[in-house]
């Protein structure tokens, strides 16, 4: 009966990841879209929205209007909502930081020559936002790194992404958080945030495991698990075949249609729910972790998860990316790839006429989408 139980609160789960009432509320709801591609957001918005206004979101990016985009959970770029950026930038700072301390250039120097170089990048935005080639012309002798200079900055809390030329454009200038986001000047506890985003994440993906949890933030697996002792009421937990789940108590009350009764879904490269969870197996369709986590796939290549084939772990990369998929009945069924304005696709399950068909449908929405928004690349 346990087993059924958690069938029913994954259910819940998709079908509130299909209820959001706007953009702001997604990215409430989610605790951030991916944005590692800067087209996702949108495309996640869209799969779960009636309507996106996708150039209104993108123009409050640029203007810092309410939402921002920040280097957080395992070091990818997400967008966040201004309230939740100190909680999120104290959560996650300090393993954004430790990336960029291993970087070539960075690891050898010690806390001095660290505090220099971000003093002097903070400088160099005296005047206003920069490009990347404008900060390295700035600081030559920084500049073979100053990725990872700006990456320990954003960690530290000292600077953000700014603005970017268009939708679909990865490349943004830089700015002073201070300028553009002066709550970030009042740093909140690195631990407490973390608390706060452990149990967040449980009200976001729940039902999932200490492990899912742990790396999703991350977090060691012992902090994970006292943050959830200590949240008493605040979590319930289910066990099956002696593995723990732990979820909202109030998903347990949503009113949700069984999972096999949920539609054509199609969502984009490394959208937030796929990420959601270290073990995906209750996500996927049979022989699907090859074709949705491959281990050597480049970012645009066909959707047939063969090309250019496995790498030398083998055919999946089992906490890697996770590449635009296809969904039906409450389980990704196949891949697509963006080819321009148009959508290349293909199903690596038996769908029957009508999954096939609504898929079909759903792809033609989002081919006019990608038109009308100018994302067609």
């Amino acid at each position: 009966m346990t087993a059924a139980r958690l069938e029913q609160l994954r259910a819940a789960r998709l079908h509130l990841q299909r209820s959001a009432t706007g953009f702001d509320a997604l990215v409430d709801a989610t605790i951030g879209l991916h944005s590692t591609d800067y087209a996702t957001p949108y495309l996640s918005a869209r799969a779960r929205l009636a309507d996106l206004d996708a150039d209104a979101v993108f123009a409050r990016l640029n203007a810092g209007d309410g939402l921002f985009r920040v280097n957080a959970m395992r070091n990818t770029v997400h967008v966040v909502l201004a309230r939740d950026l100190p909680v999120v930038v104290a959560a996650t700072g300090t393993a954004v930081g430790a990336v960029a301390r291993r970087s070539p250039g960075l690891a050898g120097l010690d806390e001095p020559a660290l505090a220099a170089g971000v003093d002097a990048l903070v400088d160099a935005l005296s005047d206003g936002p920069r490009a990347t080639n404008e900060l390295k012309a700035a600081l030559p002798t920084q500049a073979a790194h100053v990725r990872f200079w700006v990456m320990l900055a954003m960690a530290q809390g000292k600077l953000l992404r700014a603005d970017s030329a268009h939708l679909r454009s990865n490349r943004t200038r830089y700015d002073l958080a201070a300028r553009r986001a002066p709550a970030l000047a009042d740093p909140l506890d690195p631990a407490e945030a973390r608390r706060t985003m452990l149990l967040r994440a449980v009200d976001t993906f729940g039902p999932l495991t200490v492990e899912d949890l742990a790396w999703w933030l991350p977090a060691p697996k012992g902090e994970v698990s006292r943050a959830l002792a200590a949240a008493g009421s605040a979590v319930a937990r289910i066990e099956v075949d002696g593995r723990p789940y732990w979820y909202p108590p109030a998903l347990a009350d949503v009113r949700a249609p069984r999972r096999d009764e949920l539609g054509a879904w199609v969502l984009p490269y490394e959208d937030a729910l796929l990420k959601g969870y270290l073990d995906r197996a209750w996500l996927l369709a049979p022989g699907l972790r090859e074709v949705v986590f491959p281990y050597n796939v480049g970012h645009w290549a066909p959707p047939d998860g063969v090309s250019p084939g496995p790498g030398p772990h083998g055919g999946v990369n089992a906490s890697g990316e996770a590449r635009p998929s296809l969904w039906w009945g409450g389980r990704v069924v196949g891949r697509w790839e963006q080819a321009g304005d148009r959508v290349a696709w293909q199903l690596h399950a038996d769908v029957g006429a009508e999954g096939r068909a609504a898929l079909g449908a759903e792809v033609e929405r989002l081919e006019g989408f990608l038109r009308r928004n100018n994302l067609a690349g």
